[in-house]
């Protein structure tokens, strides 16, 4: 059995978060490689030793709540955002011979107007982050320093509204 694995990654400059995507990247494979080999889960039917797995693994980082392709702050259209990510996403789901795990690295929360209304003025509302993730499908997310920043009150609130796992080692109740 060979085992592809494609990394694809959002790219940013800042040292630190570029130190924490490399131990992100190993956490990645570890968990791909686990998925991979648990039963059932690349089980075609019949038993074939020499069936190639090809895995793609997207994940995004520092979204900051831009879900739509336009700057609220700077009032103008901007060529990245959840909108576009889930172009690519359906695009590489559509092809059946490739298994996508798509994942986020943190920072979701702050940034954008939206994110803003969510979590301090439309706070009995479901998070528009955590409907905007649900429909895309994530498979898994960390949590990053500006989601806490919210308040536990906001964080809790989404986590219960995700249909995966949003992982953290750090963060004390």
């Amino acid at each position: 059995m060979y085992l592809k694995t494609n990394i694809l990654i959002h790219q940013t400059y800042n040292p630190l978060i570029m130190n924490l995507y490399k131990y992100f990247k190993i956490l990645v494979v570890l968990l791909s490689i686990s998925l991979i080999f648990s039963p059932g889960y690349a089980y075609s039917g019949e038993k074939n030793e020499n069936q190639d797995i090809h895995v793609r693994i997207i994940t995004t980082a520092d979204i900051h709540a831009t879900v739509f392709p336009y700057d609220f702050v700077e009032n103008e259209q901007i060529a990245g955002s959840m909108a576009h990510v889930k172009t690519l996403v359906d695009e590489q789901r559509a092809d059946s011979e490739k298994h996508i795990i798509l994942m986020d690295n943190g920072d979701i929360l702050q940034g954008q107007p939206t994110g803003y209304y969510y979590s301090k003025v439309a706070t009995g509302k479901e998070h528009l982050i955590a409907r905007a993730m649900n429909y895309m499908d994530y498979d898994a997310a960390t949590v990053g320093n500006h989601d806490i920043e919210t308040g536990p009150g906001v964080y809790k609130s989404l986590v219960e509204k995700l249909n995966f796992p949003w992982l953290a080692a750090n963060i004390n109740d």
